[in-house]
């Protein structure tokens, strides 16, 4: 809302009035936005008995499209390649839905709010609004995910009393028997993931 004013060269008061109601009212001198539009405000001086009334006169104010901002919800730092997240934004007035996407369809994809882990690297969610005759669309907002390949088993280290040729090759055998055996240094045998009681059990046997 605002205020308009004008004058007459008589003094006689000024009273204002919209041709363009689908765009803009006014109550006094108060205008108020309805819509984007050409808003047409008129002024009228009806005149006295020593003053003839005015021409009208009328000043046209262009009323533009309101603005849209996009804001996401809470966004993961990371998933992994094969994993999930949900991503959620909000967007403007005009009423019309956030669309997620993906700028990066070859390391992540994006169907509704959920993304998905493509391949290792950086995934850029996107976000878009429409906006219709009062709202203009929303700039595109973006957000980024970094997506980690899957992670590896790791590793542990199983201390080894010395053994004898004979231990050294039962040892493997059983070793190799469970899929644990990646190599041997000083410190003990190395072995994957959570095998440390199997590798302990290999080592009592032998």
């Amino acid at each position: 809302m605002f205020a308009v004013s004008a004058t007459a060269s008589s003094g006689l008061a000024v009273t204002f009035g919209s041709q363009t109601p689908s765009v803009c009212t006014v109550s006094g001198s108060s205008v108020s936005i309805v819509s984007a539009g050409s808003c047409i405000v008129a002024a009228n001086q009806a005149g006295n008995a020593n003053y003839s009334a005015a021409p009208q006169v009328t000043q046209t104010i262009v009323v533009n499209q309101a603005g849209q901002t996009i804001v996401f919800g809470s966004v993961p730092a990371s998933i992994a390649v094969g994993g999930t997240a949900s991503v959620t934004a909000s967007g403007g007035a005009s009423g019309n839905p956030v669309v997620l996407g993906s700028a990066t369809p070859s390391i992540c994809s994006v169907s509704g709010g959920t993304v998905t882990g493509v391949a290792a690297g950086t995934c850029i969610v996107t976000a878009n609004q429409s906006g219709n005759a009062n709202y203009a669309n929303a700039s595109q907002a973006t957000r980024s995910i970094q997506v980690t390949s899957t992670q590896d088993q790791g590793s542990a280290t199983v201390a080894a009393p010395p053994l004898s040729e004979f231990g050294l090759f039962f040892m493997a055998i059983c070793l190799m028997g469970a899929g644990l055996l990646t190599g041997r240094s000083r410190s003990g045998f190395q072995f994957k993931g959570n095998g440390s009681k199997r590798t302990q059990k290999c080592l009592d046997a032998t």
